[in-house]
């Protein structure tokens, strides 16, 4: 399909006619290297299929915009501020939020025409990122302040007021309760009123849907990213809803899943695009992206307190649960899971699982230098060397460890796709 053969930073920008390549029409030159490489056939430019094309952004005009669009939206959003502060009194508390929604909206509507200029019609990928996130975050700020809005008008109270009223009436308190027990919990829970558990998914929802029209709007890989993370939280926050003790018990294992649902979302569009070519693998990028970091914190968190939360429930304090938190262990497995990034990351040629996590990597290494008893240099020293010794190898080397590990694999078919094979321009 045409839609799919675009610049694979995420802007949208087609790929030659097929009556290019026949010679009936010249080739249409290209605005920068970036781009010329993708022209290629089969991305098999200057660099190879194996040297991934940056994703967020494609010359320093991108950077020059942008710092742009930041002090643009930060004094429009200064002046709104101001002009609220100034008519709050007028206005009210009703009044207040409907001005907060104006001037939310009146945003995203800038955003949005300005996406269309420099994301629809000059392919810019940095502006697009951050005009992205500026669009979702006041559209979803107008949703939740209009679903307040509603609870208040349908209720007469707020959800703050809803979840202090459910503490006092589970403990006969308004202050925190300590130990906060299984039973604790489920009295909590059973006094919440429904829309207060409903909460979170409309704040999930209300992430997700501008994230996805952004993405159906411009094809910016970012925002199908975001897309992405807004299906996962969405699930996650329905079954917190629904059931929101089995929720809450199983935390692992939904966030471990979370992670895994992202990164399988971005290895489907990778195995769409095998070169690297198109913005599917721009999707891949990001979605593997931000998987990273929730298969790290909740294998960590599971090596630590196992697939369940049952025990922490059921604990005296705080300190205690603190108390038995494994150090060494934690960093253990943070060290393994990176080690499963890396192996992962070179048999499907992708770096960015490696990439988020390496400051987690990082604070795993300190702290198994620091258990040793070595002072605060040394640990620094240690860190960072390692850290670096680890990228620089993995950067010099990821073709021929990639060659390496692909020989028991087929270089056609279902596993070429999955696994992308090592070519002979690499």
């Amino acid at each position: 399909m045409n839609d799919d053969r675009i610049d694979p930073a995420g802007a949208g920008e087609s790929a030659p006619a097929d009556d290019d390549a026949q010679g009936q029409a010249a080739p249409e030159p290209a605005a920068d290297a970036s781009r010329e490489r993708v022209r290629q056939p089969d991305g098999q430019g200057p660099q190879g299929p194996q040297d991934e094309l940056l994703p967020f952004i494609n010359n320093f005009h991108d950077i020059f915009t942008s710092l742009g669009v930041i002090i643009l939206f930060v004094g429009l959003s200064v002046g709104a501020a101001q002009a609220i502060a100034a008519y709050a009194g007028i206005l009210g508390e009703t009044g207040g939020f409907l001005s907060m929604m104006g001037a939310g909206f009146m945003l995203a509507v800038i955003a949005l025409a300005l996406s269309a200029l420099l994301v629809g019609a000059q392919r810019r990928i940095l502006p697009g990122i951050v005009l992205s996130l500026i669009f979702v975050y006041n559209i979803a700020i107008l949703l939740v302040i209009g679903f307040e809005l509603i609870v208040g008008m349908v209720t007469g109270s707020s959800t703050m007021d809803a979840i202090q009223a459910a503490g006092e009436a589970s403990t006969g308190t308004d202050e925190d309760i300590q130990p906060f027990s299984a039973e604790d919990m489920s009295a909590y829970l059973a006094n919440l009123p429904f829309y207060v558990r409903f909460y979170p998914l409309v704040m999930a929802l209300s992430f997700f849907a501008p994230a996805l029209l952004y993405y159906r709007l411009f094809r910016l890989p970012f925002a199908g990213g975001l897309a992405g993370v807004g299906v996962g939280l969405s699930v996650i926050a329905a079954l917190g809803a629904l059931f929101p003790e089995i929720a809450l018990v199983y935390l692992p294992v939904l966030g471990l899943a979370f992670g895994a649902f992202l990164f399988f979302a971005g290895l489907a569009f990778d195995m769409r695009d095998p070169g690297r070519t198109t913005r599917l693998s721009g999707t891949g990028f990001w979605l593997n992206l931000f998987a990273a970091p929730a298969l790290l914190t909740y294998s960590v968190m599971i090596a630590n307190s196992g697939w369940t939360l049952t025990e922490y429930f059921d604990q005296a304090t705080a300190q205690a649960i603190g108390e038995e938190f494994d150090v060494t262990r934690s960093a253990i497995v943070t060290l393994i899971v990176m080690g499963a990034f890396a192996l992962v990351s070179l048999l499907i040629n992708r770096r960015a699982l490696i990439v988020a996590g390496l400051l987690t990597t990082g604070t795993a290494i300190g702290l198994l230098v620091n258990e040793s008893g070595l002072g605060v240099p040394v640990v620094i020293t240690f860190t960072l060397v390692s850290l670096g010794v680890i990228v620089v190898v993995l950067g010099a080397a990821w073709v021929p460890v990639r060659r390496l590990l692909l020989l028991p694999f087929p270089k056609t078919g279902f596993m070429a796709r999955l696994f992308p094979p090592v070519t002979i321009l690499d």
